[in-house]
């Protein structure tokens, strides 16, 4: 697979990695700082040239907002979005918060996608100390090795384990065929070809229970930027050991919870 960010891919070139073997093309959809000027253009053509399209989207403090960009610029176009094999989160900026990546998961999925996280075992190690919670993400890891095949198992990181990893970034900017600039990845064919639901529904149903008793809470959305409020979100089987010892609004969303479940 490749990936690419503000390089133009022309159909022909995207021809002629076809054939070289490649069938997904992930395009970088938002930088951290802007959306990439030629990132429609290479999603089309990509898929124009029988290549698996998917994005990915840098995310620091902001979870939500990338992925609303996102949604609002593909789904016009043949509504693009629900084509996606899925939308990966990438985490390699200093300064980047759980937080943020957590609620961009959760709104990933709302949205009937599929999310994955991106990273590498330096910055996770290196920026957030190796936390765990992020497990139930499928793992596209970063590994610069040249060889296109996983090596997470000899260099393991957050938790996760080898049936969690989708794919491996094996080298960095390389230029193809003159002037498109991309990166090189193996990915699991089981797991792109994979087309389950990207939420079961009875999880979406917890999860909108749990939004409705948010709201009656009049719990707004400048308050769900706590740590407790985006981990009930994504970790619904968590929640109440989450909420331990919280202020006064979440006792009364832990009696709520039990009284509705």
């Amino acid at each position: 697979g490749l990936d690419a960010s503000f390089s133009r891919i022309d159909r022909a070139t995207f021809a002629l990695l076809h054939a070289d073997g490649y069938r997904v093309f992930c395009q970088n959809y938002w930088t951290g700082l802007a959306a990439p000027a030629p990132r429609l253009e290479n999603l089309t053509d990509a898929i124009a040239e029988g290549f698996i399209p998917a994005i990915y989207l840098v995310v620091t403090t902001d979870g939500r907002g990338p992925v609303e960009r996102a949604v609002a610029d593909l789904t016009p176009y043949q509504n693009l979005w629900n084509s996606l094999a899925f939308v990966a989160i990438d985490a390699e900026v200093p300064g980047t918060t759980l937080e943020a990546l957590m609620d961009a998961a959760t709104f990933i999925k709302i949205l009937g996608q599929r999310p994955v996280l991106y990273t590498a075992r330096w910055f996770w190690l290196g920026h957030m100390d190796n936390t765990q919670i992020l497990t139930d993400l499928p793992l596209w890891n970063a590994f610069y090795d040249g060889d296109p095949d996983l090596d997470f198992p000899h260099y393991p990181y957050g938790g996760w384990l080898d049936k969690d990893v989708m794919g491996e970034q094996y080298q960095g900017t390389t230029t193809v065929y003159g002037t498109a600039e991309v990166d090189l990845n193996i990915f699991d064919d089981a797991f792109i070809l994979m087309q389950e639901s990207a939420m079961p529904p009875e999880e979406l149903a917890r999860l909108e229970k749990i939004e409705a008793i948010l709201a009656a809470n009049d719990i707004t959305a400048d308050d769900r930027l706590s740590d407790s409020v985006r981990a009930i979100e994504v970790a619904i089987g968590d929640m109440l050991r989450l909420a331990e010892g919280q202020s006064q609004a979440w006792a009364e969303l832990k009696r709520q919870w039990f009284n509705e479940t």
